[in-house]
């Protein structure tokens, strides 16, 4: 089964198409992921993967054996969607350019976070403080870069939307809704949702420890 599951591809070699699945419903989004390497432990097969695309369930079927038999559309990144032909060619060109920059802005928005949450505290560890520098640390971040390579640059934010995504602890759910968003600057943006609404919730979780340090008893 696991050899029909391979995908010989004239531009990846072998890929294998992944798609979240929750009986009875199959997910509509998936990720091609690109086999780099192959090791057998035992009776164990390890695979080393790499995404490289994402794409959209047209139709599928369970085989006899439980296999998912599917055909889908390939989802290729555009940082630029699709303009009006309504709009001349310098404009056109004007709003790639704007659109670019802006995609740029929010992957290095993203970027600063990221950095942000892996530097050393800013104070010991023992006092509470209502800063996220550092909450993660620089052993997260390292260990992140060292999994997941270095993080991308700002010129390349599609890059940098997804590898934020998979170093931050986000539920499963989230990580759907990320994958099946089409535009990528909806896609920066709701990174940068994520990383404000942990930041939220840490001053809140703060707010709540302090008052609790309050109720004790000072002898």
């Amino acid at each position: 089964m696991f050899r029909k599951s391979l995908i010989p591809s004239s531009r990846y070699d072998l890929c294998l198409a992944s798609v979240h699945r929750s009986n009875p419903q199959v997910a509509q989004f998936g990720t091609i992921l690109q086999v780099v390497n192959i090791e057998h432990q035992n009776e164990v097969v390890m695979l080393e993967v790499v995404g490289v695309d994402r794409f959209k369930l047209v139709c599928h079927e369970e085989d006899t054996n439980g296999m998912i038999i599917a055909s889908f559309d390939v989802l290729h990144e555009s940082i630029v969607p699709q303009i009006d032909s309504a709009y001349s060619t310098r404009d056109n060109s004007l709003t790639h350019q704007n659109i670019s920059e802006y995609t740029a802005d929010l992957a290095n928005n993203i970027i600063g976070f990221v950095k942000h949450l892996g530097q050393s505290p800013s104070t010991p560890s023992h006092i509470l403080h209502s800063q996220t520098t550092g909450l993660l640390g620089p052993l997260w971040l390292e260990s992140a870069k060292l999994l997941h390579g270095q993080i991308p640059q700002k010129e390349n934010p599609a890059a940098v939307c997804w590898w934020a995504a998979t170093v931050l602890p986000v539920p499963t759910n989230d990580l759907y809704i990320l994958l099946r968003t089409i535009s990528l600057i909806d896609r920066l943006e709701l990174v940068i949702s994520w990383f404000q609404s942990f930041q939220s919730q840490w001053k809140n979780c703060r707010e709540r420890a302090i008052n609790a340090y309050l109720q004790i008893p000072q002898h």
